[in-house]
């Protein structure tokens, strides 16, 4: 859980007043306004506060320092904060305690995989082996003294060897890449700053990289003058080589780019180069791999650009695998030529109908598996054997959703993720070869005090168009009162195409037992309709995803679940900037409102892109400013 969103539940949970009653408000710390003046598309738009873009600017700093103060005020005058925090705390722990945090891969009978134990500040690394059981191999915490690190990612060389670790430091952007021998457990000698990378999957020495410039979360040139660099573990650094960037390579040229990977595949001769651009259809590239482990600079050949509507794409031989769009909003799997696609001519291997969406395509050894969902409530799968072209669907007996993850690309064993709105995440063991599943080491089973009575319900709700928008609702039965006064929290996303699965967390029990309701607003720009249901919240289309968040307030009031002097809304990121909107456009519908790290200003902001990455805002949380 955000401890900022619990604190926000503290302001209104079991009626608690502060110092000041709501009526009467708060004292603010004022802001100064200095109006600087822009002209956009020949209308002038006064933005009075450009001088907070500074996150140095001494005056800034001390109006959030003072805003601080106020909410801790606040918070400390809550009746019964205490007992709740404890409570919160508890239930982590006894979460912690039972759970893998997360797989990361296993190969032969080892798993790999991420836990965090009651007490660690963050994630630890070990591995577990039926003869020897749990071995850690990495503590962040521990690692130098004084210095807290965060595992922004990891891989496994191809034959096992060596783990890779992009690790940054507390309060740093960009990470530095280090190598472990998991025979010795040390970290080789060289690291390279700045760097983010992973292993080939087709070579046990080679490491693919993006270099960046420096820490300096400002300069543009780490998005600008971005380059993909190849390593081969042992070789001097100096030797590295350029295997894409907009320098070396025309076809890049006038691309800014978070994000972008080297993406190699243990079946095939060929590999991929992508630039996701934070957009679900992708521009990839393609090149022989023999190419990127020998030149420099490497030749990319365009795969796919964005209306060829690739969500996905595997590489199998000297076939590609691809999720699209194209033709079939839901989903559909084809199969073409790596060298020459003909997406208009491919083979159709699986298309979604009948209210099925196909969510993604993951592979094995052997297989090709397509999971499927369908209104937020149930999943299917099917497998695709790449030996005999034959296509079964699989049964699992679980109910509700879940999701699917290869266990390791040397096997056909797969990783079950089975969530629900109402339930601790779980992780079953399913083999592809025996179409059996199983409770294997992953597996953990957490019922705590308080879940016996907790029910969830996904409904249809009537947008401002008159489109049904679905809304999850997840409350403890026997306390639910249907007479508006249960206290409720909606929150939503609604960008990008990206789906909030049902999921479980620790820190929403001791809401719940205490009759909260928390509610979820599937809004337009998510994809849990599809790509028009993604398209129809966004660009111009913008104003559906806050109109639909509104609805679903409005239903949940109208309905008596709760009253608007109840109601508090919140989402992070992009899900903050909708929260901002939703409050301006119908105050009366809550009472408080939380948009978290959303950039809600109406004006261009020079550090969008910094700020939004998070730079000032793990600036505040170390200095205590900011909870996180």
């Amino acid at each position: 859980m955000k401890t900022i969103f619990l604190l926000l539940v503290l302001l209104f949970v079991w009626g608690g007043v502060p110092s000041r009653s709501y009526a009467q408000g708060y004292d603010y710390p004022p802001a100064k306004k200095i109006n600087v003046i822009d002209t956009y598309f020949g209308k002038e738009v006064v933005d009075p506060y450009r001088w907070m873009e500074n996150p140095e600017d001494k005056e800034l700093l001390d109006w959030l320092r003072a805003q601080e103060e106020l909410t801790s005020s606040v918070l400390k005058g809550i009746n019964g904060r205490e007992l709740l925090v404890a409570d919160h705390q508890n239930t982590l722990n006894r979460r912690l305690e039972n759970e893998i945090s997360f797989p990361i891969e296993k190969r032969g009978a080892t798993w790999y995989y991420h836990k965090q134990s009651p007490g660690d500040q963050v994630y630890k690394i070990y591995r577990h082996t039926p003869e020897a059981g749990d071995d850690l191999l990495f503590d962040p915490m521990n690692f130098q003294e004084g210095v807290v690190f965060d595992v922004i990612d990891q891989s496994l060389n191809a034959d096992g060897s060596l783990l890779l670790l992009n690790l940054s430091r507390e309060g740093k952007e960009f990470p530095d890449m280090y190598v472990m021998d998991l025979r010795t457990k040390q970290m080789l000698p060289h690291v390279t700053p700045f760097a983010l990378g992973s292993f080939s999957r087709s070579h046990p020495r080679a490491v693919y990289y993006v270099q960046y410039t420096s820490d300096d979360v400002f300069s543009m040139e780490n998005r600008m003058n971005w380059k993909v660099m190849r390593h081969f573990i042992g070789a001097d650094p100096s030797t590295d080589k350029v295997v894409a960037s907009k320098e070396t390579n025309p076809e890049f040229q006038g691309t800014a780019v978070d994000e972008m990977m080297v993406k190699t595949f243990p079946s095939s001769p060929y590999a991929f180069f992508l630039l996701p651009q934070m957009l679900s259809s992708k521009d990839i590239f393609v090149a022989p791999v023999t190419e990127l482990e020998t030149a420099s600079p490497v030749s990319w050949k365009t795969f796919c650009v964005k209306s060829d509507e690739i969500q996905e794409a595997i590489c199998r031989n000297k076939q590609a695998y691809c999720l699209t769009t194209k033709g079939n909003e839901m989903g559909k799997v084809i199969a073409v030529d790596i060298e020459n696609p003909d997406f208009e001519n491919s083979r159709v291997l699986f298309e979604a109908m009948d209210g099925w969406k196909i969510e993604n395509i993951i592979e094995s050894k052997d297989f090709l598996v397509i999971t499927l969902n369908k209104n937020i409530l149930e999943s299917s799968c099917y497998k695709y054997d790449f030996n005999t072209g034959a296509l079964s669907p699989l049964t699992l007996p679980l109910e509700g959703t879940f999701g699917l993850l290869p266990a390791s690309h040397t096997s056909n064993e797969l990783v079950v993720y089975h969530a629900g709105w109402t339930r601790f995440l779980q992780l079953y063991d399913f083999n592809l070869d025996t179409d059996e599943l199983s409770e294997g080491f992953l597996y953990r089973s957490l019922i705590l005090d308080g879940m016996e009575n907790l029910v969830s319900k996904t409904l249809e709700v009537p947008s401002h168009d008159g489109a049904l928008v679905p809304l999850t609702v997840t409350y403890d039965s026997t306390l639910m009162r249907g007479d508006g006064s249960n206290i409720c929290m909606l929150s939503g996303y609604g960008s990008y195409g990206i789906n909030t699965p049902p999921i479980f967390r620790s820190s929403e029990l001791p809401l719940l037992k205490r009759g909260v309701i928390l509610a979820h607003a599937h809004v337009r720009g998510g994809s849990e309709k599809g790509l028009n249901w993604y398209l129809a919240g966004k660009k111009a289309n913008k104003p559906n995803t806050w109109k639909d968040f509104n609805a679903c307030a409005e239903y949940l009031i109208d309905n008596r679940y709760t009253s608007a002097n109840k109601m508090g809304c919140e989402g992070g990121s992009a899900g903050g900037i909708l929260i901002g909107r939703a409050i301006t456009e119908r105050p009366d519908l809550y009472r408080v409102g939380m948009p978290r790290v959303g950039v809600i200003r109406y004006v261009p902001n020079r550090h969008f892109a910094s700020l939004r990455a998070g730079s000032l805002y793990r600036t505040l949380r170390a200095d205590g400013m900011l909870g996180g």
